[in-house]
């Protein structure tokens, strides 16, 4: 007597569906190993992409704050040099004589 004689048709069609739904999880697992192992090799990438991005992004940082830093720095100078460029333009206007001043100068001048 065999083993397939022992058990019923019912038994042995509910074997045969329960060897498809095995192999077919199996399958399944299979593709779920891959597509884990594949997540996990985008998920290192992603990670050592995202470290390079913040070592790049504090790079910018710091170089944004020097250039910041120097360019406060020659706007404090230029702001210096025009205040001294100021008041020796003022000094110069002073010296120079108005319109009247000269006048009387013409007019002493043509008298001698």
């Amino acid at each position: 007597m065999d083993d397939t004689d022992t058990y019923s048709d019912e038994e042995n069609e509910d074997m045969v569906q329960l060897v498809e739904v095995l192999k077919r999880v199996k399958a399944e697992n299979v593709d779920l190993k891959k597509n884990f192992e594949s997540l996990k090799s985008l998920h290192l990438q992603l990670n050592e992409s995202h470290r390079q991005l913040l070592s790049k992004y504090a790079a910018l940082h710091d170089e944004r704050v020097n250039v910041e830093r120097q360019y406060q720095a020659l706007c404090e100078s230029w702001r210096v040099e025009l205040e001294e460029k100021q008041k020796q333009f003022e000094h110069a206007k002073a010296q120079i004589l108005g319109p009247r001043d000269l006048e009387l100068i013409r007019v002493r001048l043509m008298e001698e």
